[in-house]
């Protein structure tokens, strides 16, 4: 069942309005990439569509992370339903700047604190994790956006680990190898 929240909500233990008229609900996560829900839902006497307006949160279900929210991003009525694309609430912090960084031999975890110390504001309510424990150096030379030190290219901060990203509502966490091993072999 999808869920209308108010766009201050910063748990999802709440489950607000419920969406029950939804007519299609897609999720689509890219690995280190895009983490998007797209919705169809129906122009009807409800008026519920009527709610579904730019940075409001819903609520889904998604398969293995359980339920976790996404922020109205593109709300589009057509004749008889609205089209509706959010992005998971990770995305709030991606333009957060962030002052150069400096390391040399340390971790994934350090490098991580590293990033929200050097922070210009708080990334709270969100949080970073790491299981990676290779030593490696990262530094960068200007300030620029967090998606940039995080995930862009091969010199941030995955892929100079070559992690791999879960986004769990207000939790990153880069891990060596998400999900498991198997034995399978796909080609």
């Amino acid at each position: 069942m999808l869920y209308l929240l108010d766009k201050e909500v910063q748990t999802v233990k709440w489950n607000g309005i419920p969406l029950y008229e939804a007519v299609s609900a897609r999720v689509k996560e890219t690995l280190n990439g895009d983490f998007t829900l797209t919705l169809r839902y129906p122009i009807t006497d409800s008026y519920l569509y009527r709610l579904l307006k730019v940075d409001n949160l819903i609520k889904a279900p998604v398969p293995e992370l359980g339920e976790q929210l996404f922020r109205i991003k593109k709300p589009v009525e057509m004749d008889d339903h609205v089209e509706v694309l959010c992005y998971h609430i990770t995305d709030d912090v991606m333009q957060h700047s962030i002052k150069p960084i400096g390391n040399s031999q340390v971790g994934c975890m350090m490098a991580l604190s590293s990033m929200v110390q050097a922070a210009k504001t708080s990334l709270s309510p969100f949080s970073f994790t790491s299981d990676i424990v290779k030593h490696r150096d990262f530094n960068t030379k200007e300030t620029t956006t967090l998606y940039s030190v995080l995930l862009d290219g091969a010199h941030s901060i995955v892929g100079t680990w070559e992690g791999e990203v879960t986004r769990d509502n207000f939790l990153f966490s880069i891990q060596e190898h998400r999900g498991e091993n198997r034995g399978v072999i796909i080609t």
